[in-house]
């Protein structure tokens, strides 16, 4: 059985929460020796945190001209629909933050899901220089992750036969209320699930946390 490395952290409140997250954020950019590359939560979750990070307490301290954001799902929607990951994060960071183009790397949403992810594979390998991921040279130095309240993580779905693909890098699947979403995903040949990620961050509200 595999060990867990990492800690809870307990916060009163979502603000409390979302105000670590940023500073958390923001001393690591600062102690990249290089490039950072984070891998954005959608949904309402993290979207108080993309805001403090935009905000005058924060925004002038980021390193943003370094860091490259990419997304680790997406719902089938375009990016300007209400329901984009994409959108949401645009709106309430990287618009305020005037973060510049090369530095986005959305999820696309054309096409099919399935074809979508395909192309969204490359833009990942090209990033990382290799079409498949060394354990120890993580693609992402950041990868934020929140918990729904049916239990999914990144539009992975408890349930879903995307989860017993041991080999898969990337897939589709389509939540409960009839949205085509993509994850993005890296397990290893062990069999053994892999995010590819140097430091890995679940934001769970209390409400969530509470449930049994």
């Amino acid at each position: 059985m595999d060990s867990a490395i990492g800690r809870i952290e307990i916060f009163p409140d979502p603000l409390a929460l979302a105000h670590h997250a940023a500073e958390w954020m923001t001393q690591a950019a600062l102690a990249a020796p290089g490039p950072f590359r984070v891998s954005l939560s959608g949904g309402s979750t993290p979207q108080t945190l993309y805001e403090l990070l935009a905000s005058d307490e924060f925004r002038s301290r980021f390193p943003w001209p370094r860091v490259s954001w990419y997304w680790g799902d997406e719902r089938f929607v375009p990016h300007d629909h209400p329901d984009s990951n994409y959108r949401m994060t645009r709106d309430a960071m990287l618009a305020k933050a005037h973060v510049a183009p090369e530095n986005i790397y959305p999820i696309p949403t054309d096409g099919t899901p399935e074809d979508a992810a395909r192309r969204y594979e490359r833009t990942l390998q090209e990033a990382y220089g290799a079409a498949t991921l060394d354990p120890q040279r993580p693609l992402f130095d950041v990868t934020l992750l929140g918990l729904g309240p049916d239990g999914h993580t990144a539009s992975l779905l408890p349930g879903e036969p995307v989860l017993k693909d041991h080999f898969a890098r990337r897939g589709s699947t389509i939540d409960r209320r009839g949205e085509n979403a993509l994850a993005q995903q890296r397990i290893d040949g062990s069999k053994r699930k892999q995010w590819c990620a140097c430091r890995l961050r679940y934001d769970v509200p209390k409400d969530l946390r509470s449930r049994q």
